[in-house]
C-alpha cells in the first residue's frame, strides 16, 4: 500500500476491514474495504489526520458528505455512511464502483464517437442538474471526476464524483475565500478563474462543455505550457471550433459546444435543462429524455429541504420522468388534497347508497299503485290495464294456479328496455259484487333505472385513484 497511515486488513470503525487503496491525493485517500457483518464491498474515503484539525478542510470534507446524501439519482456516488477514527480523522463511506473515470477512457482511446461522448455528456449533466435542483454547485466537473460504469443490464452509467469542491447557493459565506481560485484550470470557466466564489450553475455548464470538447477532439478547448498563459487564453480567446478539429463533428453540435463556452455567462445556456435539450438531438436513443428528465427534479426537488425517510415503498424507483421524491409525495398540499378529495369521495358514495335506498323504500308503493278497472256486463268480463300496456278491450280470463306463471301478453304496446325483465300478467277475475278477486299475485317489474354509477367511473373533478395507490389520508 501506498500509505503507512491505513493498514491493508485493518478495521476502521469496528465495521470495515481495509483490502486496498483505490487513489490517494492531498487531502486523503479512497481505500476499499469489506463491511464485516454484511461482507458488503464498499469504498471509504478518509481525510488525511494532519487535515482533521484544519477547519476550512474538514468543512469541505463534511459538505462533500452532505451532498453524497442529498443527491439520490443514479448519476450520483450514494454515500452510505459517515463517522470518526478513533483519533478523530472523519470519513465518509460510499458505494463502490468497477469501471473507470473518463480521463482513463480518454488516455486508451484518446477521442470518443460523437454520439458515445453526447451520451456520456447527457448522463454527467442529468448527475450535475439534480445537484443544481438542491442548489449545489459542483465547481470541479473535469473527465476525472465523471465515472464510468455499468448498470446490472450491462448498459454504461456515468456517475459525478468528488462534490469535495461544491459550493451551497444558499450557504457559501464563511467557506471559500473570495480571492481563493479552486479547481481544474483546464475545465474552470473565466469568472471561477477570476473569483471561485463569484459562480453559479453556469460554471459547470461551461466544465461539461470543456469536457465534451475534449472527448470529440481528444484535446482540451485551451493549452498553454502554465497555468498563467492558460488562465490568459481562457479569459481572452476564443477556442477553435470542434468540427474544424475532429471531422467526425457536425456542426450543429460544435455550436452547442461553443455556447457552453462563451466568455460571458449570460451568452451561455443559463440553466443545465436548455444545454441538456440542445444536446440530446445529437445523442443515441438511450438518451432521449434527458432533458425532460432534468426539468422534473426541478419540479420535484425543494433546494435545502431537509431529507424525508420514506415510510413506505418507493413507486417506479427509476431514471423516469415520473419518479416522485419523498419530500413531494409527502407534502402538506398533498396531504391536504388527498383529505379534501376523500371527503368527497366518501359524501358522493353515501349519496349515491342514500338514493338508492329510498328508491327500493319507495318501489312498493309504485307497484300497489297500479289499479285495473275491471267492468262486468252480462256473462262477459272485460279488464282494462293501465299500466301493463295491455290494451282496453282485452278478455282477461282467470289463470289456473299453476306454480309457473303465464306467459307474457302478447297485446303490450310498450317495448321492454333492454336488461330488463318481461312483464307478467296478472291473474285478475271478478266476484259477482263486481270487486276484483286475486287468483295469483300479480307479479309486475319495471325496467329499473340505472343511478349514475359514480364509484365505478370518477368524474373529471375526481382525481384518480390510480395515481395514489396508497389511499393514505
Amino acid at each position: 500500500m501506498a500509505t503507512d497511515w491505513i493498514k491493508r486488513g485493518e478495521v476502521l470503525a469496528g465495521r470495515y476491514r481495509v483490502e486496498n487503496v483505490l487513489g490517494e491525493g492531498g487531502m486523503g485517500l479512497v481505500v476499499a474495504a469489506t463491511h464485516v457483518q454484511l461482507g458488503k464491498k464498499v469504498a471509504v474515503k478518509i481525510l488525511r489526520p494532519q487535515l482533521a484539525s484544519d477547519e476550512e478542510q474538514s468543512a469541505r470534507f463534511s459538505r462533500e458528505a452532505q451532498a453524497g446524501v442529498r443527491l439520490t439519482g443514479e448519476h450520483s456516488v450514494h454515500v452510505l455512511d459517515v463517522g470518526a477514527l478513533s483519533d478523530g480523522t472523519p470519513y465518509m463511506v460510499m458505494e463502490f464502483l468497477v469501471g473507470a473515470d473518463l480521463g482513463e477512457v480518454l488516455a486508451q482511446r484518446k477521442k470518443l464517437m460523437p454520439q458515445e461522448a453526447v451520451d456520456y455528456i447527457l448522463q454527467a449533466a442529468e448527475g450535475v442538474g439534480e445537484a443544481h435542483a438542491h442548489g449545489i454547485i459542483h465547481r470541479d466537473v473535469k473527465p476525472q471526476n465523471l465515472f464510468l460504469t455499468h448498470r446490472a443490464d450491462g448498459s454504461p452509467l456515468v456517475k459525478v464524483l468528488d462534490f469535495g469542491l461544491n459550493k451551497d447557493i444558499d450557504n457559501d459565506k464563511t467557506l471559500t475565500k473570495s480571492r481563493t481560485i479552486f479547481g481544474s484550470p483546464y475545465y474552470m470557466s473565466p469568472e471561477q478563474m477570476k473569483a471561485s466564489r463569484d459562480v453559479d450553475a453556469r460554471t459547470d455548464i461551461w466544465a461539461l462543455g470543456a469536457c465534451l470538447y475534449e472527448l470529440l477532439v481528444g484535446e482540451p478547448p485551451f493549452e498553454a505550457p502554465t497555468v498563467a498563459e492558460l488562465m490568459i487564453k481562457v479569459l481572452q480567446e476564443d477556442p477553435q471550433p470542434p468540427h474544424e478539429r475532429s471531422p467526425a463533428v457536425l456542426p450543429a453540435l460544435s455550436e452547442v459546444v461553443l455556447r457552453c463556452l462563451k466568455r460571458k455567462p449570460e451568452e451561455r445556456f443559463q440553466a443545465i435543462q436548455g444545454f441538456a435539450a440542445a444536446l440530446e438531438p445529437f445523442g443515441s436513443p438511450r438518451s432521449e429524455g434527458t432533458a425532460s428528465r432534468i426539468a422534473n427534479i426541478f419540479q420535484t426537488v425543494q433546494p435545502g429541504a431537509p431529507v424525508q425517510v420514506m415510510s413506505f415503498p418507493r413507486v417506479g424507483d427509476s431514471a423516469d420522468a415520473m419518479t416522485r421524491t419523498e419530500a413531494t409525495w409527502d407534502s402538506g398540499a398533498r396531504r391536504e388534497a388527498r383529505r379534501k378529495w376523500g371527503l368527497v369521495f366518501a359524501l358522493t358514495t353515501l349519496g349515491v347508497v342514500a338514493a338508492g335506498l329510498g328508491m327500493r323504500a319507495t318501489w312498493p308503493a309504485r307497484a300497489m299503485g297500479t289499479q285495473h278497472a275491471v267492468a262486468t256486463s252480462g256473462s262477459s268480463r272485460t279488464t282494462a290495464t293501465t299500466s301493463t300496456g295491455v290494451s282496453p278491450g282485452t278478455t282477461g280470463t282467470a289463470p289456473p294456479p299453476a306454480t309457473n306463471p303465464p306467459p307474457p301478453t302478447t297485446g303490450t304496446s310498450q317495448a321492454a328496455s333492454p336488461g330488463a325483465r318481461e312483464p307478467l300478467d296478472a291473474g285478475v277475475a271478478t266476484t259477482p259484487a263486481g270487486r276484483p278477486k286475486v287468483h295469483q299475485p300479480a307479479v309486475r317489474t319495471r325496467p329499473v333505472p340505472s343511478a349514475p354509477n359514480t364509484a365505478a367511473a370518477p368524474s373529471a373533478a375526481t382525481p384518480s385513484k390510480i395515481n395514489d395507490p396508497f389511499n393514505i389520508p
